[in-house]
Parts: structure tokens; sequence; C-alpha cells
């Protein structure tokens, strides 16, 4: 689930800000934007009862005055659909679970998967075979699938108690692994160069969970 509001315009060279302390399992963000700043909060919900009062904190923690209208809504993060779909109904974005498992970003995925869904549509259709589509479908959607489980990977690293001071810590000091993660978050990356970075680490993140460096 997630909250988020938008706030008065930035100054011209404001920063991007990710926190990972501002929810359990979860990360805050303030993206500012040419007219206003978007402030938001988002976390899986069993690790989070009340987000909205995580939202609260988080916008009082940024000295955002109180007052800005606030927005939330339920996201899927639980997991996609590994059939997605029945008989000759055909499920995309948010609906078919293609929801990222880190950011909460879906757009993109809801995008492709519909693109995918109308060529296996038409190509089934094509073949005079409707009830084929589902199948076609589901084998075009497999690269976002893959994708999404190293993400759910990566999640447990990242917000694990024991590794996330170490991870977050790798996080500032790497440049790369920056780099990696803002690319990610532009579309530009899958999961699989992250992950492969991520565990070129591994061993410095558990040896900084161990000994608290």
């Amino acid at each position: 689930m997630r909250w988020r509001s938008s706030t008065p315009a930035p100054t011209p060279r404001a920063p991007c800000e990710i926190d990972f302390g501002a929810a359990e399992w979860g990360y805050g963000w303030q993206f500012p934007k040419t007219t206003g700043t978007t402030v938001g909060v988002g976390g899986i919900m069993a690790r989070n009862p009340d987000l909205k009062r995580a939202m609260k904190a988080y916008m009082a923690r940024l000295d955002i005055p109180e007052g800005a209208r606030v927005k939330g809504q339920f996201l899927p993060f639980g997991g996609f659909r590994k059939r997605p779909g029945q008989g000759r109904v055909l499920l995309a974005g948010d609906a078919a679970g293609l929801v990222d498992p880190i950011t909460g970003e879906g757009i993109a995925h809801a995008l492709h998967s519909g693109e995918l869904a109308a060529q296996a549509a038409a190509q089934a259709l094509g073949a005079d075979h409707p009830e084929a589509a589902l199948g076609r479908y589901t084998t075009a959607l497999r690269p976002i699938h893959n994708g999404l489980t190293l993400a759910r990977l990566l999640r447990t690293i990242m917000f694990r108690h024991a590794l996330r001071p170490a991870f977050i810590r790798s996080f500032r000091e790497s440049r790369r692994l920056r780099e990696e993660y803002l690319r990610l978050l532009a579309g530009e990356t899958d999961y699989a160069p992250l992950m492969r970075k991520t565990a070129r680490r591994m061993p410095g993140f558990a040896a900084r969970a161990l000994f608290g460096r």
C-alpha cells in the first residue's frame, strides 16, 4: 500500500530523495517536478498496519505543513499471477500482479503487458484458436515474471533488518550501485544487472551485518 501527496514547487536544483527508514519493508520518497513535489510512503501492509500515520510522520520530518491533500491506494505487492487470466480473459497490469515489489511502480508493466495481451489475442484469433491466447500471453510474460522474481529476492536483502544498514551504507558509498538503481527507476534496465552488482557485494553486506561496520 502507498500514500502520497503533492506539495508546492521546490527550488530549481532540489534533489530526489529516497528514505528507506520511512516504512518497514518499504520507503519514502520526495520527487521534485516542474510545478511541485510528489511526496509519498509505501510498503508491505502486513508490516505497516498504519501507513497513513507513517506518511504523516514523514511529511512532518520534511517540514511539510499539515493540510496538504493526501491520497492512498492498495498495490498487489504480494506477487504476480502465474496464470494471468482465464478462458478468453487476459489480465494485464495491476490486475495480473505486475507491480514492482520494491518500488511499487506498475505503469511500464501495465503498458507492456497490455501490448503483449493484444498481440497474443490477435495471433490466437488469426490462427482461429482464440482459446490459445492465454497460453501465448503467459509465455510472453516470462521475462517480466523473471524480473519480478529477482526483485522479490533483492527486496529481502534490502529490507531485512539484519542486512538493511549494510545495504544502505553500500548503496550510499557505491556510485555504480546507485546509478544502476536509478537506471532501473528510469526504465533503462532490468533487475538482472542490479542483482549481479548486489551479489558481488554480498560478502561485504554479511560482514558489515555481523560486525556492525
